[in-house]
């Protein structure tokens, strides 16, 4: 089965996807509550999701995966937990 590789991120204007410590923070001053840009949309159509669970886990709301898969690829070591 041949699979599209799907990049969906938030850039700042000035062009970066996070700071230099992977923080994300800037996507709080633009958000709107209940508003998802159509983040819920695009989880419906995939089933594989990105690298980016840490920071996943600590927004607000929760993100759920209607496909029930999530593959998690590491290039560094974590000490985070997805199940926690």
């Amino acid at each position: 089965m041949s699979r599209k590789l799907i990049l969906y991120i938030a850039q700042s204007l000035d062009g970066y996807i996070a700071k230099k410590d992977g923080n994300l923070d800037f996507l709080s001053m633009v958000e709107v509550p209940n508003e998802d840009c159509g983040y819920a949309d695009h989880l419906q159509n995939i089933d594989t999701k990105d690298n980016n669970i840490e920071q996943q886990l600590t927004f607000r709301r929760s993100i759920s995966y209607p496909t029930g898969l999530v593959q998690l690829w590491y290039d560094r070591k974590t000490d985070k937990n997805p199940n926690d």
